[in-house]
């Protein structure tokens, strides 16, 4: 007499349960990495621009630091302004947002935070890869942020951001959202998100959490022009927060020459470190140039001596088109391991 192999009704239920249970174990023990990482990637952001390192962790974990973005229903959206406008801080308080949202929400959206650079020539591959045994991200709710676009070059943004605008169409479910500057000739279709500026009270609170300086010292008005316009950029707020932190010099400093002393106090550190001084020429030289583009990387070099390096980013360096990635490493988890500055 043949038996049947099926489980008991109960018994089947039990098993089914022990599977979800432990998928969503392993879920969540990945979201917690990706939220860990996030916010260890903010302070390193802060840091990188001279925040001392206690103070750097502390901004990094408070995520009332950053523009906020407003919850978006489902579709594709592009963030756009200017380096230093806060960008890429903006997109990791969406990202951790929606992380913290899932951890307790399993109709949540899935997050994936990326860089433009590490998508290669296939974003949906790269989406599956992050979401594989989690979800699925064809058919399911998840919320992709890709940052840096611009940074691919026009020719390759634009295909990239044609790819997220096709994805979104395909999984009525997923929200996009990509980060870029805006540079001639980069069009999309996208729901434009613009990045707010800094008010003079956010100007204030900002540079006094940085500076220690009490925040009724501190009088924007009384600033250079181009210091008060440059400092409505959360990037020029924190580095008028570091100089603060050693100087009490205020009247008469200019953007240019805030540049000018972070970049001679980060060469100073870097003495005796060949290695790490070619690498922070190169950031550097991005936060001086004068547009705000992103230099090419063979345009610093080990040739370049430090004066004559410290020199060419006192003049600004113009390179609008650069076609270059970030150089920061992806996981095909959802994380955001990106190092660089605020952007």
């Amino acid at each position: 007499m043949h038996r049947s192999t099926f489980l008991p009704l109960q018994h089947t239920a039990t098993l089914i349960f022990s599977v979800d249970w432990g998928l969503g174990v392993a879920r969540n023990r990945v979201l917690v990495r990706a939220l860990d990482r996030s916010l260890a990637g903010c302070a390193v952001s802060f840091s990188a621009l001279g925040v001392p390192a206690v103070l750097a962790e502390e901004l990094g974990n408070d995520t009332d630091v950053g523009h906020v973005l407003d919850d978006v229903v489902p579709g594709f959206y592009v963030i756009e302004g200017p380096q230093g406008s806060g960008k890429t801080l903006a997109c990791r308080r969406l990202f951790q947002k929606a992380v913290k949202r899932a951890l307790v929400d399993l109709s949540a959206a899935f997050p994936v935070f990326v860089n433009a650079s590490d998508v290669g020539s296939d974003l949906w591959g790269t989406i599956d890869s992050c979401c594989d045994g989690y979800v699925n991200s064809r058919v399911q709710s998840v919320l992709v942020i890709v940052d840096g676009v611009d940074e691919r070059g026009a020719v390759e943004a634009k295909m990239l951001l044609r790819e997220m605008e096709s994805y979104a169409r395909g999984n009525p479910k997923a929200t996009l959202v990509a980060t870029v500057r805006p540079i001639p000739g980069l069009n999309h279709n996208g729901n434009a998100i613009a990045m707010p500026t800094l008010d003079d009270d956010q100007i204030v609170s900002l540079v006094a959490k940085i500076s220690g300086v009490p925040s009724e010292t501190i009088y924007p008005t009384m600033w250079s022009v181009s210091l008060r316009e440059s400092s409505r950029f959360p990037l020029f707020s924190v580095m008028m927060g570091v100089w603060l932190r050693q100087s009490s010099v205020m009247r008469g400093l200019s953007s240019h020459e805030l540049v000018e002393y972070l970049a001679q106090a980060s060469l100073a550190e870097s003495v005796g470190n060949g290695e790490e001084t070619d690498v922070l020429l190169q950031v550097l030289a991005t936060k001086a140039v004068t547009y705000g583009a992103r230099v090419r990387p063979h345009e610093v070099t080990p040739r370049l001596a430090k004066p004559e390096s410290t020199e060419a980013m006192g003049r600004g360096v113009d390179t609008r088109d650069d076609g270059q990635g970030k150089a920061n490493g992806a996981s095909p988890i959802p994380i955001d391991g990106d190092e660089g500055g605020v952007r």
